[in-house]
């Protein structure tokens, strides 16, 4: 049953691997579907703080997770993801998507934007990118343009070569030159963390890129 089962798995995932243009490779995932699950990823944190329900992937207020997509990505790569954000001036949060080269770790190679503070006076964001060789970023000390504080966003990340974009609902709102852009296979990761009360659910994530996608399925 195990064997047939990881066989599903595998199925599925090659199965949304397409063609479809400069970006060849496509991969997705819905947390909102019923066969979703958080052992699909590889994940940090304390399992019971992690909810899953068909409304999305979030945490346990006060907490906060990081997961890695079971899949590597490479060439140019273009990340969408749809989320839920509830957050205001007494209930903020914060979370981070990083294209990196090592799943879970901290001395990764990784292009990032972090949304800090989010519905709190001291909402603040950044897009940049770090490892062993540079850490460098734009920091803006301002509301986050365009994001939805009380329903769906479709968030988008970038890369082509050493530039990184960020779209928010359709609008370019920031791009970034990294001066070293050192990783040749990148992981999808994303942290969130509900420090204040406020709710973050991740929905959907739809993957392009240039070059190869390939599986490394989270170890039971």
């Amino acid at each position: 049953m195990r064997n047939a089962r990881c066989f599903a798995i595998v199925a599925l995932i090659l199965l949304a691997v397409t063609s479809s243009g400069c970006l060849d490779k496509t991969w997705s995932y819905d947390f909102t579907a019923d066969s979703a699950r958080l052992a699909d990823w590889h994940h940090a944190g304390i399992v019971e703080n992690f909810v899953l329900t068909n409304e999305g992937l979030s945490m346990v207020e006060g907490t906060s997770g990081r997961i890695s997509s079971p899949v590597l990505f490479s060439g140019d790569i273009s990340m969408t993801i749809e989320v839920d954000i509830m957050v205001d001036a007494e209930d903020a949060a914060w979370f981070e998507i990083c294209l990196m080269d090592e799943k879970l770790g901290y001395e990764e190679n990784c292009a990032y934007v972090c949304f800090k503070e989010l519905g709190h006076e001291g909402e603040n964001w950044e897009l940049g990118a770090y490892g062993p060789l540079v850490e460098e970023s734009s920091a803006h000390w301002s509301m986050v343009p365009g994001l939805v504080r009380n329903g769906t966003n479709t968030l988008k990340l970038d890369k082509k070569g050493s530039t990184i974009k960020l779209l928010i609902n359709n609008t370019l709102v920031a791009t970034f030159d990294m001066s070293v852009c050192a990783a040749e296979d990148y992981y999808l990761s994303i942290s969130i963390g509900e420090t204040d009360g406020g709710d973050i659910k991740l929905r959907k994530v739809n993957a392009k890129c240039s070059g190869m996608i390939t599986l490394d399925f989270p170890t039971p």
